[in-house]
């Protein structure tokens, strides 16, 4: 991967795709690819996230590095806010 300038709301995700889902949302069709990152030493779980994008980010057990952008997705349901994240492929 090329070197290309980020800004602070993005990532580098580098790991096994395990899988990927097809979702079908208000806005469209998306698909939900499964990553699974290497443990940082021997005694810890390696970590697991979803990266969303327009298509599958390669074939299953395939080794991907995929640039992410960080967003935001805050709701409020019975008087009380929930904050999550979402990672989405970056678009050049």
């Amino acid at each position: 991967m090329t070197e290309k300038k980020r800004n602070p709301l993005q990532v580098i995700i580098k790991g096994k795709l395990e899988g990927h889902q097809q979702v079908q949302s208000d806005r469209g069709t998306f698909f939900a690819n499964h990553i699974i990152v290497p443990a940082p030493d021997e005694f810890s779980f390696p970590q697991r996230f979803a990266v969303n994008a327009r298509s599958p980010l390669g074939a299953d057990g395939s080794l991907v590095e995929v640039l992410c952008d960080v967003r935001s997705s805050n709701r409020r349901k019975d008087g009380q806010m929930y904050y999550n994240i979402q990672l989405w492929e970056a678009q050049p």
